[in-house]
């Protein structure tokens, strides 16, 4: 075999199973035109939203929208669907009022088809939307839960698990899917070794 040929022949196959090229899809979001219809201001609460997703993704930042007349920390969890905390953020640099942002400090990789649910403390005022969530709302692979959702806990900080009238409290991701170009292929016709090579492949998104 000439040395030509058995560089394509290693291509199509031994590095099959070694190659893993990452492919990442832009920024998403759950909730993209929805507005607040109203606010409520009875109590502090950690407020939050089921939501999962169809492929397996990294969650980069944490968003709320924040009504006029909130004020002071706010900090931003995610949340496994037991209730175990897998990240946490302090909002800064927040405007006045509006969706507010910031990204976590590393990349939180989330799995496919799989609940995870994001809160965020209010202290005096929060937005609301009654029955806004008893249908899913989705946005390209993320999506919200139907049944039980806008969740609530009456202790800032603590794990979100009531729901009233699937009340849309506006706490949302930014995450980013992740795909490769491989996923089962193995190598079928043994190895080489008469390198070294520089191996690749050529791809497109």
């Amino acid at each position: 075999m000439k040395k030509e040929q058995r560089v394509n022949y290693i291509l199509l196959t031994f590095f099959t199973f070694f190659l893993f090229s990452g492919i990442i899809y832009s920024q998403n979001t759950i909730f993209t035109n929805q507005v607040p219809a109203s606010t409520g201001n009875d109590s502090d609460y950690e407020l939050g939203t089921k939501f999962s997703s169809d492929l397996l993704a990294n969650v980069n930042a944490i968003r709320f929208y924040k009504a006029a007349g909130e004020t002071g920390t706010h900090t931003g969890k995610i949340w496994d669907n037991s209730g175990s905390l897998l990240a946490s953020v302090t909002f800064t640099n927040e405007t006045a009022s509006g969706w507010q942002s910031i990204n976590l400090s590393s990349p939180l990789l989330i799995q496919p088809n799989t609940v995870y649910t994001v809160s965020v403390n209010s202290n005096v005022i929060y937005p609301i939307t009654q029955n806004e969530l008893a249908s899913q709302i989705s946005n390209s692979f993320l999506h919200s839960v139907v049944g039980g959702n806008g969740v609530f806990n009456e202790n800032p900080g603590s794990f979100p698990s009531q729901s009233y009238n699937n009340s849309n409290y506006y706490v949302d991701i930014s995450a980013a899917a992740l795909n490769t170009i491989f996923t089962t292929q193995l190598p079928t016709q043994g190895t080489f070794n008469d390198g070294p090579y520089e191996m690749g492949v050529k791809f497109t998104t």
